[in-house]
């Protein structure tokens, strides 16, 4: 799928422990986003939303926990 503009998607992170889920910094316009200031050590669950005209849609959440490991807090994802 091409990048629209009329399609946007909202990220969001869970880390392990807390119990609420806090949005990732800025609106991604294609299927990747750096997702930057994660705690090495830690481990996080992602979800997606696709973004439109008509609203916000069902989010897509990863299966399992991710393990934060690059010593630069820094993760990439596709979806």
């Amino acid at each position: 799928m091409e990048c629209t503009l009329d399609l946007g998607y909202t990220v969001e992170k869970f880390q392990e422990g807390l119990y609420f889920w806090e949005k990732v910094p800025g609106m991604p316009m294609c299927k990747s986003i750096i997702v930057t200031g994660l705690k090495t050590g830690v481990k996080f669950k992602f979800r997606v939303m696709a973004e439109n005209i008509y609203g916000i849609g069902e989010p897509l959440e990863t299966d399992f926990p991710v393990l934060v490991k690059n010593r630069f807090g820094e993760l990439m994802l596709f979806f």
